[in-house]
């Protein structure tokens, strides 16, 4: 297949994880009951909620109301390159699984993790079709139609014009627009800036714009791309992925227990939702 060599980005298809679904089931006990009062709660001013638990019992026996719980929270870590194609395809289908779960009952946090597929590529970059012809030879002309169906599927409109680089800062940006509560719409932004609208993630005026639009002030992370801050951390996690065996991205993993590999369907999130027990 001419996916599994783009951009070594994984296949698809390899899901790893233990077998089995544990699913608890809890009851409520009810006590021998006599007759009991009517009561009405109390209404909370500017909750703008009140709880009403009132609930006549007869002689055989008496209940009492269940109290709402706490959304259980489930994380998913995501390694990914920001200029692998199935990497962007992979959180699409990822989005489509989580759009099943009820929000009142799962919370999913998502934390996207670096990955380079080449470490040593150019910063700016260079010519994107250039790099793709030294990389994969005439084969790319059979590879990027299959890559653009493939996207067309999922609503992403590749395009490959413009340049290709280094994604060493695009990772330590996603890194920094998380703390500040906007790493979702940071990797939109560049996903969408270099898949779609072809331009050159590598380059930091491109990223201070990208910054911008998501709301991250310019000066600022003007400042911090061309600072310090975060190297250390996003080479350390680099390293970490690479000492995990970890070489084609995407690679999730689910609750620290489940991991799935490459760019999976929507059914394959379903199924280890279900065995977690949240679906």
């Amino acid at each position: 297949s001419f996916f599994r060599h783009l951009f070594s980005c994984a296949k698809e298809g390899e899901r790893k994880g233990p077998g089995g679904t544990a699913i608890a089931r809890f009851w409520m006990r009810s006590g021998a009951a006599a007759s009991v009062q009517l009561f009405t709660s109390v209404f909370f001013r500017g909750l703008g909620r009140a709880w009403m638990s009132a609930k006549a019992e007869g002689p055989a026996g008496g209940s009492e109301e269940a109290k709402p719980q706490a959304a259980r929270v489930v994380k998913i870590e995501v390694i990914s390159d920001n200029v692998c194609p199935w990497c962007f395809v992979g959180k699409r289908r990822m989005e489509k699984a989580l759009a099943k779960l009820d929000p009142t009952k799962v919370s999913v946090q998502v934390h996207w993790k670096p990955f380079q597929l080449n470490p040593k590529a150019p910063s700016p970059g260079e010519d994107k079709m250039t790099a793709y012809r030294k990389k994969f030879g005439p084969q790319i002309d059979a590879m990027l139609p299959q890559m653009v169906a493939t996207g067309k599927a999922e609503g992403i409109l590749f395009s490959y014009g413009g340049k290709v680089g280094n994604t060493f800062n695009s990772h330590r940006l996603v890194a920094h627009a998380r703390a500040q509560g906007k790493q979702d719409a940071m990797l939109e932004a560049i996903f969408h800036a270099y898949f779609e609208k072809e331009q050159d993630i590598s380059d930091d005026k491109v990223l201070v714009g990208l910054a911008k639009q998501v709301g991250l002030e310019e000066a600022a992370t003007a400042g911090f791309l061309a600072g310090p801050e975060l190297r250390k951390e996003i080479q350390a996690e680099l390293d970490s992925a690479a000492r995990r065996g970890i070489t084609g991205v995407p690679h999730f993993t689910i609750d620290g227990k489940l991991e799935l590999n490459g760019a999976q369907p929507p059914e394959a999130f379903l199924e280890a939702f279900e065995e977690l027990g949240v679906l």
